[in-house]
């Protein structure tokens, strides 16, 4: 960039890995929309060891382009290729979108106006109030909430969708969190937010329509359980520590409202949001239904397979990784069924994973920021009727 240059004010990056068939249409898209604003861009495509013409596309596309940049790296893997994009960006806001746009290229200019109101990371959610899912599978919107309520239990509580490829940043938050990013495949997400959150950054939530498109190359079941090791190994290696130093103080995890066109109230900052406490307190209630006779001990379970009931969380977790690799087994003979015993283990992993903190004697232990919380259940009833009804005692 000579001196002459104007500065950058938004880059946006866009990973790709064998995406000859709609990169030019992407690309296309997103430079029209562009050109028509005030402030200076540059796109970025960051070619992660694409085996197609992936990178002569982005190549002969920037040559009638200027503000096109092409950055080839050996295929590490989308995390590596964004965290690749965010550190050689010039621009004073840096976003992140997807190869495939499967949120409109409109969305850009609420998430430029947040950055400049000095909201330093922004982004988008397919969850909060105002979101809209098109096209998109049940069964991977099912493999996406059973996945978030592990990551909100795990490491970042509030934050409904950690996933939605469509993030934005400062350039000096940017540079902060990714610099430290450590995960190169599709669970990246996860470890940029909860470096945001452990460094004290205000996230906001942008509500957004959501276009799934089939050609994805997520794969749900084996990219899923990838992920999930990956969440599970970055809880391992931060639960007893601050990823710097500082008051162990909670960032805020804030909400976009629609109608009003503000960002609203602080969620809460650990632990379930009210809504999923709600369900499941519901769900208990109908569990616990009046034809049981009055005063006979609540157990959800029929008689005859009170023998199959685990006795503990940890046979429970046992339980529900020999129920995934059964559903790994039937996958060949029966896909469909595959898929929703994979959600079933899923679930009954979270319920292992909540209820192991529960300690008899009426309390349970979490841990934040490094910190052990114990909590009183006496006035939780709904946490005793989980647990007994789950193990059969309390």
């Amino acid at each position: 960039m000579t001196m002459s240059s104007p500065p950058i004010q938004v880059s946006v990056v866009i990973p790709a890995y064998n995406e000859e068939k709609r990169i030019q249409t992407t690309l296309e898209a997103i430079t029209s929309y562009l050109e028509k604003k005030a402030y200076s861009t540059e796109v970025m495509v960051v070619d992660d060891g694409s085996r197609d013409d992936t990178a002569g596309l982005v190549a002969r596309f920037a040559q009638q382009h200027p503000n096109i940049r092409l950055l080839s790296n050996p295929h590490r893997g989308k995390g590596y290729a964004v965290k690749t994009g965010m550190l050689a960006a010039r621009g004073e806001f840096v976003l992140q979108c997807d190869a495939d746009l499967p949120v409109p290229v409109e969305e850009i200019d609420r998430f430029v106006a947040l950055l400049k109101e000095g909201y330093p990371v922004v982004i988008a959610s397919r969850e909060v109030a105002g979101a809209r899912r098109i096209h998109e599978p049940f069964y991977r919107h099912i493999l996406g909430r059973a996945f978030n309520l592990l990551v909100q239990l795990l490491v970042i509580p509030g934050v409904q969708d950690t996933q939605s490829g469509f993030k934005a940043f400062s350039r000096e938050v940017a540079y902060s969190i990714f610099s430290q990013v450590t995960i190169n495949g599709f669970a990246y997400d996860v470890e940029v937010l909860f470096l945001a959150r452990n460094r004290g950054f205000t996230v906001v939530q942008i509500p957004v329509p959501y276009w799934h498109h089939a050609e994805s190359k997520v794969n749900p079941i084996r990219d899923s359980l990838s992920m999930l090791a990956r969440v599970v190994g970055l809880w391992w290696r931060y639960r007893g520590q601050r990823t710097e130093p500082g008051s162990g103080a909670p960032s805020q995890v804030l909400k976009y409202n629609v109608s009003s066109r503000q960002v609203t109230e602080q969620e809460a900052a650990m632990g379930m949001s009210p809504k999923f406490r709600q369900q499941l307190e519901d769900l208990l209630q109908k569990m616990d239904s009046p034809r049981r006779r009055k005063g006979a001990p609540f157990t959800g379970i029929p008689w005859g397979l009170q023998r199959l009931r685990p006795s503990s969380p940890g046979q429970l977790m046992l339980a529900s990784f020999a129920l995934a690799v059964v559903s790994l087994l039937v996958k060949v003979l029966l896909p469909t069924l595959f898929q929703w015993v994979l959600v079933l283990a899923a679930l009954l992993f979270a319920l292992a994973y909540i209820t192991s903190f529960m300690k008899p004697g009426g309390s349970y232990t979490t841990r934040w920021r490094g910190r052990i919380i114990q909590m009183p259940i006496s006035g939780e009833a709904w946490w005793h009727r989980l647990y007994f009804w789950l193990y059969g005692r309390e």
